[in-house]
């Protein structure tokens, strides 16, 4: 956008997600106006500290009742409800709005551009426009008891509205299975041991190292070893990755860009590239995962071992849900989303910190 323009017209949901994002940068307090939510705001919205109040639809089944938990449950969030709200408004006080046809749910704010939802917005920056959408929220907010604030009755109710709600995810073609009704104690244990983990300073050095290696023009021999170092620091097999070790420098660099720069694109197809290309020639889907959770620990939970035992010991292993295919790791995906918003997590990654918690206490 020019200095000059006031709006600007976003044709996608990737667009929409960027212009989002920006305001949230620059914003003081965040006021949503948005119709259905989903665990999607916890990756939208990682890094944005400030208060945030948001009204949305909750006896709709689009809506999940877990994730408004979860954004409750926020320092600094305040959440109401009110029937028939389809609104979709982003406002930033002060800073700009996006007003248009996305929910805050991942298929409405897929960050990949041939996304198969189609939605579109306008991102406005006119300061009077703002100061009046400012007013027109502050007016829906305090319009009791039309919008009104969330019991956990309400909650409860949403739930059983929710479970006539098929679940699909985009980046994957498979129904997601949801999480049990009721999840176990020494899961919400571990969910709270873990709630206030940094992940982003926790994979720091991991994070800073592919970063550095992806930026190169070539990779050495020396670069690629170090790939398998960091792999093998966390896996304890560090003779499985001497096939990864000789395999094309140059598709290795290629493969490891797809990998944790290529967020434009959905995962699954990225990875089913990057297999058919053969351009991570020894690494499986196991340790990309990997690689692909320390450049986004707040996005991308590695399938491994240690889910498999979590998964089974609590019964909540599926069909389909695996490291065994791009698919399979989609659909794990999808399944983490919902177990952390129902474990109200900060975001999708600290299921992770979860599954790594109860494995490492089985090993004690």
């Amino acid at each position: 956008m020019t200095p000059t323009q006031s709006t600007e017209f976003l044709p996608n949901p990737a667009k929409i997600r960027e212009a989002i994002h920006g305001l949230a940068t620059k914003a003081k307090s965040l006021d949503l106006a948005v119709a259905f939510i989903g665990p999607e705001w916890q990756s939208l919205l990682t890094n944005y500290r400030g208060p945030i109040r948001a009204i949305c639809w909750l006896t709709h089944p689009a809506t999940n009742p877990d994730a408004v938990r979860s954004l409750m449950n926020r320092k600094g969030s305040f959440v109401k409800q009110r029937n028939g709200l389809h609104t979709k408004v982003y406002l930033a006080a002060g800073v700009g709005a996006v007003v248009g046809s996305a929910n805050l749910s991942r298929p409405a704010l897929a960050d990949i551009v041939d996304a198969p939802q189609c939605e579109a917005a306008v991102l406005v920056l006119e300061p009077k426009l703002i100061a009046e959408m400012a007013k027109w929220f502050a007016s829906l907010w305090n319009d009791h008891p039309n919008t009104a604030k969330i019991t956990d009755a309400n909650l409860e109710r949403a739930r059983e509205e929710r479970k006539k709600f098929p679940v699909r995810f985009p980046h994957t073609l498979n129904a997601v299975p949801p999480p049990p009704e009721v999840l176990p104690p020494w899961m919400i244990r571990l969910a709270n041991e873990v709630r206030n983990i940094p992940l982003e300073k926790k994979f720091k050095k991991q994070r800073d190292q592919l970063q550095s290696l992806v930026s190169k023009r070539s990779l050495s021999a020396k670069d690629v070893a170090k790939v398998a170092d960091i792999l093998a620091g966390w896996t304890k097999h560090r003779a499985v990755y001497r096939n990864f070790e000789k395999s094309s420098r140059k598709k290795t660099l290629e493969g490891l860009r797809m990998l944790v720069d290529g967020e434009d694109r959905d995962i699954q197809d990225r990875l089913k590239e990057i297999k058919e290309k053969k351009l991570l020639k020894g690494l499986r889907i196991p340790a990309m995962s990997l690689l692909l959770y320390w450049s986004r620990p707040d996005a991308y939970p590695p399938f491994n071992a240690k889910t498999k035992t979590f998964l089974e010991d609590s019964k909540m292993d599926s069909p389909g849900m695996s490291a065994s295919s791009p698919a399979c790791y989609a659909r794990w995906l999808g399944f983490a989303e919902l177990l952390g918003a129902k474990l109200h997590l900060p975001s999708v990654g600290h299921v992770d910190r979860v599954v790594t918690t109860y494995y490492d206490g089985l090993k004690q």
